[in-house]
């Protein structure tokens, strides 16, 4: 039989989770033992100890140094990470100087773990199983914390009791309070997040390359910058789903950021949301967002800004029973707005668009800034504050491609409906399929370039001003050279 093991230290296989409990204040030295090429333990079964560790870091991304050795706090509590899965060596020194351990001690992960019993967010997230999973539970209270989370493994819930009940709060405006890297199948429920309240970059939940994950039935108050963001990840993030989520009080963002660049949001999907911003963003903006699917959501803001917009390259965004509504009095910003770039096969329908100040001219619902779309925008109601619609409610410019249903625009008190103004560039073509409607379309100089309009029922064309018309009447197409 070998000599005794000497229980002065103990080994951590997976010491890349990060939380031990040792003793309070005492001192604990972590060994590179194995990778230096020192065996954990000698022939005769004695525990053997390499180099002491030079680096160890303050969280998992490996990034922040931290001091080797550590002082464990009042309640005994370590955290750090090697950077490796190979085994070390831990030495524990309590404050009378003893030293001790248990060899080949493994940290096991837990299935459930409670907020209360950690210093940190990181820390309570770092103590489920990076394999298996686990279920973080945040109970009532309210938990304010200065540093963020980053969640790199599968299968994490992280679970509050409630919007009404479970408060987190970030201090910090320049800093993330969770950020989801390289990681499928996240959950988060039942909590309202808070942020710092001040100008900043710091956002809610940040996807970074992860995807299948779900986040509802939670509240996003006064972040500094994005609510949700999506727009620094290093590679598309696919199928993550959002039902009930509120944003409100972004400070320099908004409620939801689909992607920039070549990242991009792949297939989000949003019901039963509300997104609300005070100041000059836009509440939603779609950029790079692929076969995006808002549902039963609405889309606010006190200030005149665009409620939905687009800088380019968005592609197949469906947006169905919706509320947009504004009570800016200037009204000089259209509600859905896709900038220059390719945005392709836009379907927006069902919806109710309010635009309640006394002063505003027009709808403004949508335009289309050189785009190529493939558009069917209908069977929405447009209430306005001011005089009815102008000609300028909905403008889409060449090469756009539209269908249109039944829209109409009333003025508050007054039910007469009117049918939208519709502006369209040169070579635009537009598929009308209700009557009553009114369409101008701009002065074209080459007597070659035709504008085709369908207008299905005979539809009476006001406001044109072209060298060439064809419109679509009684079963034939006949030109229209002048203004009828």
């Amino acid at each position: 039989m070998g000599a005794p093991l000497a229980l002065t230290r103990f080994n951590v296989s997976r010491a890349e989770i990060g939380v031990l409990r040792v003793v309070a204040s005492a001192v604990v030295t972590i060994y590179d033992t194995m990778a230096d090429g020192t065996a954990a333990v000698d022939a005769a079964g004695n525990v053997q100890v390499g180099a002491v560790k030079s680096t160890i870091y303050t969280d998992r991304s490996g990034i922040v140094a931290k001091t080797n050795p550590i002082t464990a706090d009042t309640q005994g509590l370590i955290e750090f990470y090697s950077g490796t899965k190979s085994v070390i060596h831990i030495q524990v020194v309590a404050t009378d100087g003893t030293k001790y351990g248990i060899p080949w001690f493994h940290i096991e992960n837990k299935f459930k773990v409670e907020m209360s019993d950690y210093p940190t967010l990181q820390a309570a997230v770092d103590a489920l199983d990076n394999v298996n999973g686990g279920e973080l539970h945040i109970g009532a209270g309210t938990y304010t914390f200065s540093a963020g989370a980053l969640i790199s493994s599968k299968l994490i819930v992280i679970r509050g009791d409630g919007i009404a009940s479970t408060y987190v709060k970030m201090t910090a405006k320049d800093v993330d309070l969770i950020t989801i890297l390289n990681s499928d199948q996240v959950e988060i429920t039942g909590i309202r997040f808070e942020g710092a309240n001040l100008s900043g970059v710091g956002r809610g939940v940040v996807f970074k390359s992860s995807g299948y994950s779900n986040i509802h039935d939670c509240w996003f108050d006064k972040f500094p910058s994005w609510s949700i963001d999506f727009s620094d990840s290093i590679g598309d993030c696919v199928a993550n789903r959002f039902q009930r989520i509120r944003s409100t009080g972004n400070v320099t963002g908004g409620g939801i950021r689909l992607g920039i660049g070549t990242t991009r949001a792949f297939h989000p999907i949003f019901n039963s949301c509300i997104f609300t911003t005070d100041v000059a963003i836009s509440p939603v903006d779609v950029s790079w967002g692929w076969k995006a699917i808002f549902r039963d959501c609405t889309f606010e803001s006190l200030a005149d800004v665009e409620l939905i917009y687009s800088n380019g390259y968005t592609v197949g965004l469906t947006v169905e029973d919706f509320w947009l509504e504004t009570p800016a009095a200037t009204g000089t910003k259209y509600l859905i707005l896709a900038k220059a770039g390719t945005n392709l096969a836009w379907c927006i329908n069902r919806g109710h668009i309010v635009r309640t100040h006394a002063s505003i001219t027009a709808a403004k619902i949508f335009k289309s800034e050189g785009a190529t779309i493939n558009l069917e925008f209908g069977n929405f109601l447009c209430q306005l504050g001011g005089i009815p619609a102008g000609s300028d409610d909905l403008v889409f410019t060449a090469g756009d491609i539209v269908i249109l249903r039944g829209g109409r625009i009333i003025k508050i008190g007054n039910t007469d409906p009117k049918e939208p103004g519709i502006t369209a560039g040169d070579w635009a073509t537009i598929y009308r399929e209700f009557s009553g409607s009114r369409l101008k379309l701009p002065s074209m100089t080459t007597a070659t370039k035709t504008a085709l309009i369908d207008i299905r029922d005979g539809d009476t064309v006001l406001d044109v001003t072209l060298n060439r018309v064809q419109t679509y009447v009684f079963g034939g197409w006949r030109d229209l050279n002048t203004a009828p």
